[in-house]
């Protein structure tokens, strides 16, 4: 390999009623640790371009399965970097789940929800999307969207981490370089 890499891979999975409030609390869960680990892993360290990751919840993977909360996370790092990834990335979500998130980055990631939602409401697929949410689902994202997302707090986060992050299934798997 002319430049050894290492490959650190997360994948975070729980059952999670399906609503537009938990929607939302994922959404910005996954922008949260966006954020965070591209600033720790690649502005402050340099180890890595590109971070992977986001937070959803999906219903009925199977057919008729529980809703379930699905976070991966998928970043390549300099090579004999992977221990440290590991570190700060497990370390991250523990604090977030102990002390929450800053008004300052719930703020920015509301702001861009908004921004995105007011550019969503005038494609198509968003109203396609709206329809099988109400038929498939009985569950209606549009009606009290900003309403819904305005009335996140720092700590409806972190409990959302705490209860679905930092306590729910983890799978990882690392791949060192030689």
């Amino acid at each position: 390999m002319e430049n050894p890499q290492d490959k650190v891979y997360y994948f975070w999975t729980s059952q999670c009623p399906y609503n537009l409030r938990n929607h939302l609390l994922a959404k910005i869960t996954g922008q949260v640790f966006t954020g965070i680990f591209r600033e720790e892993i690649r502005e402050k360290r340099g180890w890595t371009y590109h971070v992977d990751t986001h937070c959803s919840v999906v219903t009925d993977q199977n057919g008729d399965d529980a809703p379930v909360i699905f976070m991966p996370l998928n970043v390549t790092v300099q090579a004999g970097t992977a221990p440290a990834t590991r570190e700060i990335i497990e370390s991250t979500i523990a604090a977030v789940a102990c002390d929450g998130i800053t008004v300052e980055q719930l703020d920015k990631i509301k702001k861009y929800l908004r921004k995105v939602h007011g550019e969503d409401i005038t494609d198509n697929s968003y109203w396609m999307s709206m329809m099988n949410n109400t038929v498939k689902h009985g569950v209606n994202f549009h009606s009290d969207y900003l309403g819904t997302l305005d009335n996140i707090t720092t700590e409806d986060i972190r409990e959302f981490v705490a209860t679905y992050i930092a306590n729910g299934r983890q799978l990882t798997l690392t791949m060192e370089s030689e």
